[in-house]
């Protein structure tokens, strides 16, 4: 866990927004359809690092991925990638 005695460190909960490719691929596979696991791991990896990129530039100190593989926030999911972002890299 990382700690600092100089400042309170930064996090957050909850999803962030997925391109809209992704939400459309989350939403068909929950429906049932037959969607290409191999386009939807693609679409999840560039998704999961820009919402990572993002959480660095913003100054995030323990970011995640921001529920990218999941079509719903309220789902338990095996996929999730977390991060932690060392606060000795500023």
């Amino acid at each position: 866990m990382l700690m600092s005695t100089d400042r309170i460190l930064v996090s957050h909960v909850g999803s962030l927004p997925r391109p809209p490719t992704l939400s459309e691929l989350l939403i068909r596979q929950e429906a049932g359809e037959t969607i290409d696991a191999a386009e939807l791991a693609r679409e999840v990896e560039i998704a999961t690092t820009h919402v990572i990129d993002k959480q660095v530039e913003a100054g995030v100190d323990v970011g995640n991925d921001g529920e990218q593989c999941s079509p719903s926030g309220n789902r338990k999911y095996s996929q999730t990638a977390w991060l932690i972002i060392s606060a000795g890299n500023r």
